[in-house]
């Protein structure tokens, strides 16, 4: 299995992309050079084993290169063992827990709350008062996200409006119109666990493959306005959980 992630940037919308790395995730530790790790808090980890990126209590990778829109985000990811835990794509930061916008994906914040928020995408660049989000809502009988399965994603950022299409749609699954930003680092991390006041998700482990970052085509940017229009509606919350 080839897990890869390529990082592209383009002089010019309709130039050649060029490659500024490619991390294939098949050696058995993050590649430094590439990306910056944190695992401030206690039992946090980044790791990597048998071709997989694994993130468990709030491992976090976060771009060395800046990486400025326009850019294209595929991928393909899992939760193992833990239904609480979630995962974010940080877009437009300077990293982690910094203002940016973020892509949540989760499967049941709490064992106790009937309201399953597994997919959204926010808007955190702005004031803890000012902050927007557009969410995808589901009941426990019609969960879009499951534990121990595969699900693939792109993210389209044309710098005005972020798409999210989910496990192989060809219309946006959920879009947010934002120029926000506050940064140009993408990062990945997921729920912290009991250290960090989180119980519920303690060990929660998220696991990626087959992940790139690239510059989208023209036709992709004519796709993600069209589909963006439908999902108007923005929602006030605070930062990540």
């Amino acid at each position: 299995m080839r897990n890869a992630i390529a990082i592209l940037t383009l002089s010019g919308f309709c130039a050649q992309a060029q490659t500024i790395f490619t991390d294939e995730f098949n050696g058995n530790m993050v590649d430094t050079s590439r990306w910056t790790v944190s695992t401030a808090i206690p039992g946090s980890s980044v790791s990597i084993a048998n071709g997989y990126l694994d993130l468990v209590n709030r491992g976090v990778i976060t771009t060395v290169t800046d990486i400025p829109s326009p850019m294209q985000i595929d991928g393909r990811f899992q939760f193992l063992n833990n239904p609480t835990s979630n995962f974010y794509i940080w877009l437009r930061s300077s990293g982690m827990g910094q203002p940016g916008i973020g892509i949540k994906f989760e499967m049941q914040a709490e064992p106790w709350n009937p309201e399953l928020r597994q997919i959204s995408i926010g808007d955190y660049t702005g004031s803890p008062e000012t902050w927007t989000e557009n969410v995808l809502i589901f009941n426990h009988s019609n969960k879009m996200i499951l534990l121990d399965t595969w699900y693939n994603f792109k993210v389209i950022d044309t710098g005005y409006d972020i798409a999210l299409y989910f496990d192989g749609a060809t219309t946006p699954t959920l879009a947010l119109a934002t120029a926000g930003t506050a940064g140009s680092k993408v990062s990945f991390f997921n729920r912290e666990g009991s250290a960090a006041g989180s119980s519920i998700s303690e060990g929660g482990l998220t696991r990626f493959d087959s992940i790139t970052i690239s510059v989208p085509e023209p036709s992709s940017f004519s796709l993600l306005l069209a589909g963006g229009a439908v999902f108007a509606a923005a929602k006030r919350r605070r930062l990540v959980d």
